[in-house]
């Protein structure tokens, strides 16, 4: 279990841990962890932010990865979700339609529907003219299950 002061890299993948030789250039100590994004190995409340960015596009779980997002998030925490994603219009353009062709995870919507009842302040902004969506929150101060 982390410690307060801890940073934790949870990699949700199977193939090795991206972005150690990033950690160790930096001396930033962290924690690294493999596991299931939808059935996380922390505690309720444990983090005091939360940042997933790629992947969720591909998850089968999603309403439950973010709900167990949310979960280890204290109260109050800010969770920052991002993927691959064409903003409204972007698709009927000829690059998007190129793109489509090339890299169907760009025909992913936002997962906003997946998003559970305990939070608040969520927006929607789409990031690098268009090709990523970021969806960002706050867990709710009276926190709850979703």
């Amino acid at each position: 279990m982390p410690k307060e002061s801890d940073r934790v890299k949870q990699n949700f993948a199977l193939c090795g841990n991206h972005g150690a030789d990033d950690e160790q250039k930096n001396r930033i100590e962290a924690e690294f962890s493999l596991s299931n994004a939808a059935y996380l190995p922390y505690g309720n409340d444990t983090f005091d932010a939360v940042l997933h960015f790629g992947g969720i596009n591909t998850f089968g779980e999603k309403a439950k990865a973010i709900a167990e997002t949310v979960r280890v998030a204290k109260p109050g925490a800010k969770i920052v979700i991002g993927d691959e994603g064409l903003a409204p219009g972007k698709e009927k353009t000829r690059f998007g339609r190129w793109l489509l062709k090339k890299n169907t995870l760009f025909a992913n919507k936002p997962p906003l529907e997946a998003l559970p009842a305990n939070i608040e302040d969520s927006n929607l902004r789409w990031i690098w003219r268009g090709l990523f969506y970021v969806i960002d929150f706050r867990k709710s101060l009276a926190g709850g299950d979703g």
